[in-house]
């Protein structure tokens, strides 16, 4: 996502480079974790989520020009987030056994206070921006509150499922209501397929819907369908949040 008067996006051969090469890394990562007897659970989710909000928070500080160092930029800082997540985890593992969750957990949220300060020390939120997308939370919130009985019963297919969403409308707001435009090749070809925005919430929550119903029906093993639940969850959150941070700040993606 970007203003529209500074448009600059990805092609297609550099979104299917880097699908390719991160389809591999996760594959690389899934294994490490079960050599290392790491359960997919909530535990485990519960130890990386710091990360993916502080990589948020550290991307906009990027935008603006706080930190402006190229590996806080995509896809850079999914590669440097990652490897440090994983290295603390090796080493928490090795120290401190079954309390590595505790370890890893409180790092994170070390990393992530010190770019919410570093944002907020900068960033001018307006308050339209913020009420907006307040609106946009909230009636996400009762949404899938309003519908939980439709929702996959497993916490982490509700998840994918939410956080696709979330990620979706606030795109859709930010280009609707503050002028920001895509800078990926697949959603503007979507929007001169269908003619507007709101294709793109809608498909996402189809789409995700569609994993997590596959995923369920598959003969995948339990640690595997939840790691690749936590990994689409990831994109959405991260991507939302990241989103969501420049519009309340009114700065640009760059």
């Amino acid at each position: 996502m970007k203003r529209l008067k500074n448009m600059v996006g990805y092609t297609f051969q550099e979104t299917l480079a880097y699908s390719i090469i991160a389809a591999c890394s996760c594959f690389l990562v899934y294994k490490l974790l079960r050599k290392m007897r790491i359960r997919i659970n909530e535990e485990f989710f519960l130890s990386l989520f710091p990360f993916v909000l502080s990589a948020s928070f550290a991307r906009v500080t990027r935008d603006l020009y706080l930190f402006d160092y190229a590996f806080l930029s995509s896809p850079y800082i999914y590669v440097v987030w990652s490897s440090i997540y994983l290295s603390l985890l090796v080493v928490s593992r090795k120290l401190l056994g079954k309390n590595w969750s505790f370890a890893t957990f409180s790092l994170g949220i070390v990393t992530l206070g010190f770019f919410l300060g570093a944002y907020l020390s900068v960033a001018r939120l307006e308050a339209f921006a913020c009420a907006s997308m307040g609106s946009v939370a909230i009636t996400l919130a009762l949404l899938f509150f309003t519908l939980r009985y439709l929702l996959p019963s497993d916490a982490f297919g509700r998840l994918t499922i939410a956080s696709q969403g979330y990620d979706g409308f606030v795109t859709f707001v930010a280009m609707e209501v503050f002028g920001y435009g895509e800078q990926h090749w697949l959603p503007n070809l979507l929007f001169s397929w269908f003619g507007c925005t709101l294709i793109f919430p809608v498909l996402k929550l189809i789409i995700a819907s569609l994993i997590v119903f596959t995923l369920n029906k598959s003969s995948l093993g339990e640690e595997a369908n939840s790691f690749i639940k936590i990994l689409v969850s990831i994109l959405g959150i991260g991507t939302g949040t990241r989103d969501l941070l420049c519009v309340i700040s009114s700065c640009v993606p760059h």
